[in-house]
């Protein structure tokens, strides 16, 4: 019914879990479920939202337990959207920088080795952080898993935060490990806090989060992620910030919380071998003996809508619970009473689906790669459907964001596009000996392989294990010198002129491979994501603030104010005295506040705020009385709510930014992205066209996002390097 600019409408979009396609005019929608556990219901709702709004015939059952529903027209995610709500499904975060869904160990309630059933704790916190202000613009996206034991079925190494259940001198409590990712850099987590209490753990989750939002790198989207933030400060400064986090959110909550009333027993940790999401383990028993768990193979984890009402009438007709969602893209139906086994398995192998843990049925995980994604450089499903005769675990990723997790598998893999005598030809980087539970390591990198040789590679990696191998596949893998695991893709690289024009074609396709770009500058985008963060965090902030004035303490109300100040100060030091940096680091909101009081302004914006700044440092908070603070709160509400706000500040900053659009080059590599790109840009309305400037940017991510961002402003823009760390761009515009 309106009308939104693209930079804008994409967040949002993806704030609500959709994301765009390579196909025009369609979406993917990214249903979480927490713990991937689903009931009849939302079986139902699911298949009636593929069948009635999606173009296409399945649905996809992700590493991270969600479910994705392609090819559904812009027009109509409104409509799937409230028909999943109507069955308490939502995508709303599922996407972009938040806390995205939760996972857990797909045994978790039912697992005869838990110490717990961490799903009550899953639960909470999925409701605590959904829509919090602390996690909707995050420096980058946020992933937490769940276990009930130290077996870690959750794989919590590759998590951001994870929260593993153990006891520690009879108490019952959690080991957290946190900075662990995949994608370019795989970096495995390391434990934050051996044992937290389980009445405070939430307090922990909000204090990690605290940090990430704090001092996440929000310049480089490549090095956003919480891992990045352990390389950059080291373990111990992470710890401190974090101690620091929780100190004042236990001041604010005190040190008790919910109580969650969950029933904890000691277990002995089961054999180091057994995995939940492997499907050779069942049918295995339920800690109630009289129950037991089957598994669902489910072919590269595509469900068509038939097969999803089949399964919701099964669970009806046998009366059981609800149906899991694992990592490795397969399915659980747990509650199945011993003396219907048989009965059970010969009703799913009946209706097309199957229990049947053959080679082929549940070791092979894909991500969708082109066929859907945006992102994707490889033909990832392709090549999946042809390794589907493996005994080992194989992980295939269409690009190295790692979808598929192939850092954690037996024999992993990510596609991408290597230039051989100019010409462009699709490859897998290899991965071998993988995985992500406590405990465990990541995967060796192996050879990079031509796409349509990896199948001959795997058949021979597995091939010499059987022949040699003892049961462990990643100890094996490590006892092999690295000369030999590039021996098994010596042959296979491209050669004569006959294999390389058979190996410059991606599988089953009959052109050359190319990589298409279907990404976008995201200057404007990353403007209002730097505004929005900070509007939020000072959201945060000042509900803090009433909690501590409730309680009357003085201190940490001033603390808040404080606190709120300096972010505002931040953010017009950012936007309006931008500074040049050539090294990562904190910004010094303090410091920013002093900075800002010494800076001479005519904009009443500013001015009031320096006002403020001059009366916080005078502000004793040992001798302050409450009158004299209470007035302050009504002076920082009464600044917040008529000036910083995203419109108000971007408005003033168009209206007056500055640039000497007269000189040969404009030199605007000292400003960080995007106030780089929204000066070329306010520079770039005053002129009429035709015309042509140069800008000189800072090099590498500044400048490709503002060309990309340019172009998509509809200006021509070539560039040039220019030496120390820039590139001049030259823009023009021809047309009248």
């Amino acid at each position: 019914h309106g009308q939104m600019a693209e930079d804008r409408f994409v967040p949002i979009r993806l704030q609500q879990g959709i994301y765009g396609q390579r196909q025009a005019d369609v979406q993917m929608l990214r249903v979480k479920i927490p713990g991937g556990r689903l009931n009849v219901h939302q079986l139902d709702v699911i298949a009636e939202v593929l069948n009635r709004y999606s173009a296409g015939k399945t649905i996809h059952l992700t590493t991270r337990q969600d479910i994705q529903i392609y090819h559904v027209p812009t027009d109509r995610v409104p409509d799937a959207l409230r028909l999943l709500g109507t069955a308490g499904l939502t995508t709303r975060e599922a996407c972009g920088n938040t806390v995205r869904n939760v996972t857990a160990c797909a045994l978790a309630g039912v697992c005869p080795h838990e110490h717990v059933d961490v799903t009550g704790y899953m639960d909470e916190t999925v409701r605590k952080f959904i829509r919090h202000p602390l996690t909707q613009h995050l420096p980058r996206k946020f992933k937490i898993s769940f276990s009930g034991c130290e077996n870690d079925c959750a794989q919590g190494m590759i998590h951001d935060l994870a929260v593993m259940a153990r006891w520690q001198d009879g108490a019952p409590g959690f080991r957290l490990l946190a900075g662990g990712g995949l994608g370019h850099k795989p970096r495995q987590a390391v434990v934050l806090n051996d044992f937290v209490p389980e009445a405070e753990l939430h307090q922990h989750v909000e204090a990690v989060l605290w940090v990430h939002n704090r001092y996440s790198n929000r310049q480089l989207r490549a090095h956003s992620r919480l891992k990045f933030l352990f390389d950059d400060f080291g373990e111990a400064k992470v710890r401190e910030w974090y101690r620091l986090a929780l100190l004042r959110i236990q001041a604010r909550d005190g040190h008790s919380a919910k109580d969650l009333q969950q029933r904890w027993t000691q277990k002995s940790r089961p054999s180091v071998g057994f995995l939940a999401t492997d499907l050779r383990n069942y049918p295995i028993n339920e800690k109630d003996s009289a129950k037991v768990v089957i598994a669902v193979a489910v072919k590269l984890g595509d469900l068509s809508g038939k097969e999803l009402t089949t399964l919701s009438e099964l669970l009806q007709q046998f009366e059981l619970p609800e149906i899991r969602i694992t990592s490795s893209q397969n399915l659980l139906i747990t509650g199945i009473p011993l003396h219907l086994l048989k009965t059970v398995q010969q009703a799913l192998n009946n209706s097309g689906l199957t229990d049947s843990c053959e080679p082929g049925t549940h070791s092979v995980v894909a991500c969708p790669g082109t066929a859907t994604c945006r992102l994707g450089l490889t033909d990832s499903k392709g090549l999946a459907r042809q390794l589907n005769e493996q005994t080992l675990r194989v992980h295939v990723s269409g690009c190295q964001n790692g979808c598929a997790q192939p850092e954690v598998a037996d024999i992993g893999m990510f596609g991408e596009g290597r230039r051989i005598d100019g010409r462009l030809f699709p490859f897998y980087q290899t991965w071998l000996g993988g995985g992500g539970r406590w405990g465990q390591e990541f995967a060796l990198r192996g050879p990079t392989v031509p796409a349509r040789n990896v199948q001959t590679f795997v058949n021979r990696v597995s091939q010499a294990f059987r022949q040699e191998g003892h049961g462990d596949f990643s100890a094996w893998v490590r006892q092999q010198s690295q000369s030999r695991l590039d021996s098994w893709a010596g042959d296979l690289q491209p050669q004569d002129a006959r294999k390389m024009e058979i190996l410059a074609r991606d599988i089953d396709a009959a052109t050359p491979f190319v990589v298409e770009q279907f990404g976008g500058g995201e200057c404007a985008g990353m403007a209002d994501e730097f505004l929005d963060a900070s509007l939020m965090e000072v959201r945060h902030e000042r509900n803090c603030c009433q909690v501590f004035w409730q309680k009357e303490q003085l201190e940490e109300v001033t603390a808040s104010l404080q606190s709120m100040v300096e972010i505002a100060a931040t953010v017009i030091m950012q936007l309006f005295f931008p500074q040049k940096s050539t090294r990562r680091k904190i910004p010094d909101r303090r410091q920013n506040m002093q900075d800002l009081i010494c800076k001479e302004t005519d904009l009443p914006l500013i001015q009031s705020l320096q006002t403020l700044c001059r009366r916080l440092v005078m502000l004793d908070p040992a001798t302050c009385h409450h009158d004299q603070v209470g007035e302050l709160i009504g002076q920082v509400d009464q600044w917040l709510g008529k000036y910083f706000q995203r419109e108000a500040l971007l408005d003033t900053l168009q209206a007056n930014v500055e640039v000497d659009s007269s000189v040969e080059v404009v030199d605007l590599s000292e400003y960080p992205c995007p106030m780089h790109y929204l000066r070329a840009r306010k520079a770039l309305q005053n002129q009429k066209a035709p015309f042509q400037m140069v800008f000189r940017f800072q090099s590498g991510e500044p400048a490709e996002q503002a060309i990309a961002s340019l172009k998509k402003d509809g200006y021509a823009v070539t560039w040039r390097p220019a030496g120390n760390a820039a590139a001049d761009v030259m823009v023009q515009k021809t047309d009248v």
